[in-house]
C-alpha cells in the first residue's frame, strides 16, 4: 500500500471543515475509520468493510460540498442580479438628486433676483413716500400763502369800505413785500389803510386800489402755484400708493421664492438620503457577492480535498484487490448497506482478530 495515499485519505477523514455539513458522521466515528484505513490491506471482510466505509464517508462529503458550491453559486448569481438592480436604483437616485440640485440652484437664483426686485421696490416706495410728504408740505406752504393773500385782500376791501377796526397793516405789508410791491406804494399803504373813509384823499384811494391790484395779481399767482402743488401732491400720493402696492407684491413674491428654496432644500435632502441608501444597498449586495465567492472558494478547496482523498482511495483499492475482481468488489462496496448504516449511526464495527 502506498503510504502517501493512506496519509491523504486519513488526513481528509479527520478534516473537521470537510465534515461540517448536516448529517455528517461524528468526529469519533471519523477518527475510528481513519485509524482503520492503514490496516485495511487484506482480503478480510472487515478490511473491505472499512474501505467501503471510508469511500462512503468521502463520497458523502464530496456530495455535500458540491451541494454547498451549488448554493454558493446560486447566491453569487442572485447577488449579481441584486447588485445590478441596486446599481440601477442608485443611478436613478443619483439622477433625481442631480435634478433636485438643479432645481435648488434655479430657485436660489430666482430668490436672489426676486430679493433684488423687492429691495428696489422698497426703495421706490420710500422715495415715493418722501416725495409725497415733500409735495404735501409744499402744498401746505403755498396754501398758507394763498390764505394770507385772500385775508389781505378781504382786509383791504373792508378798509376801502370804511371798516378799519380789525385791519392788520403789518400782515398786509408782508403780503405786499412777498408780491414785490414798489417801495413808494409799500410806504404809502399803512397811512391810507388806517384813515377813515371820509378822510381819505384821492392819493389814498389810488393807493388802496393799486394795493388791491398788487394783492390780486399776487393771489392769482399763488392760486396757480397752489393748483400746481395740489396736482403734484395728488400725483405723488398716487405714486406712493402704487409703489407701496408694488412693494407688497414683490414682498409676497419674495416670500414665495423663499418658500420654493426651502422646499428645494428639503427635496435635495430627501433625494440625497435616498441616494445614500441606494449606495449602501449596492455596497451590501457587493458584500453578499464577495461573501458568496469566498464561501464558494472555500467549498471548492474542500471539494478538492475530497476528490484527492477519493482518488487516493481508488489507488489503494487497486493495490488491494486484483484487477480481475475490481468490478465485482466495486459493486459490493457500493451496495454494502451494513457499512453505510454504521457510518450513518456514527459507529465503526468492532475489528475482529485478524487471522482468526
Amino acid at each position: 500500500m502506498a503510504m502517501a495515499q493512506v496519509q491523504t485519505v486519513c488526513k481528509v477523514l479527520v478534516d473537521g471543515d470537510l465534515f461540517s455539513f448536516r448529517g455528517a458522521p461524528s468526529n469519533s466515528a471519523l477518527e475510528m475509520v481513519a485509524a482503520a484505513v492503514p490496516h485495511a490491506t487484506g482480503e478480510h471482510a472487515y478490511q473491505k468493510e472499512m474501505l467501503a466505509a471510508a469511500s462512503t464517508v468521502l463520497a458523502s462529503a464530496r456530495d455535500a460540498v458540491e451541494a454547498e458550491i451549488k448554493v454558493c453559486r446560486e447566491q453569487g448569481e442572485a447577488a449579481c442580479t441584486a447588485i445590478s438592480d441596486a446599481q440601477e436604483a442608485l443611478g436613478a437616485a443619483s439622477a433625481t438628486t442631480q435634478q433636485a440640485q438643479l432645481l435648488l440652484e434655479e430657485t436660489q437664483a430666482a430668490l436672489e433676483k426676486q430679493a433684488a426686485k423687492a429691495a428696489m421696490a422698497k426703495r421706490e416706495e420710500q422715495r415715493a413716500k418722501q416725495e409725497e410728504k415733500m409735495a404735501r408740505e409744499s402744498k401746505d406752504v403755498v396754501l398758507k400763502r394763498k390764505v394770507a393773500v385772500d385775508a389781505s385782500m378781504a382786509s383791504v376791501q373792508a378798509a376801502e369800505d370804511g371798516e378799519t377796526d380789525d385791519i392788520n397793516a403789518d400782515e398786509i405789508s408782508e403780503v405786499l413785500r412777498a408780491a414785490s410791491c414798489e417801495k413808494t406804494l409799500l410806504e404809502a399803504f399803512p397811512t391810507a389803510v388806517s384813515l377813515p373813509k371820509a378822510k381819505r384823499g384821492k392819493f389814498d384811494r389810488i393807493t388802496l386800489e393799486e394795493v388791491k391790484d398788487v394783492i390780486s395779481g399776487h393771489g392769482a399767482m399763488q392760486q396757480a402755484q397752489l393748483d400746481e402743488a395740489q396736482a403734484l401732491a395728488r400725483d405723488c400720493w398716487a405714486e406712493a400708493l402704487g409703489c407701496e402696492a408694488l412693494m407688497e407684491v414683490e414682498q409676497e413674491r419674495l416670500e414665495a421664492a423663499s418658500q420654493a428654496v426651502r422646499k428645494a432644500e428639503a427635496l435635495i435632502e430627501a433625494k440625497t438620503a435616498a441616494e445614500s441608501s441606494a449606495r449602501n444597498l449596492v455596497a451590501a449586495r457587493e458584500a453578499e457577492r464577495s461573501s458568496a465567492l469566498v464561501m464558494q472558494t472555500l467549498a471548492e478547496e474542500k471539494l478538492s480535498k475530497a476528490q484527492q482523498a477519493l482518488t487516493a482511495l481508488e489507488k489503494l483499492l487497486e493495490g488491494v484487490i486484483p484487477d480481475a475482481l475490481q468490478d465485482g468488489v466495486g459493486e459490493k462496496l457500493a451496495d454494502d448497506t451494513k457499512a453505510i448504516q454504521h457510518i450513518r449511526n456514527c459507529q465503526v464495527p468492532h475489528s475482529p482478530q485478524l487471522g482468526a
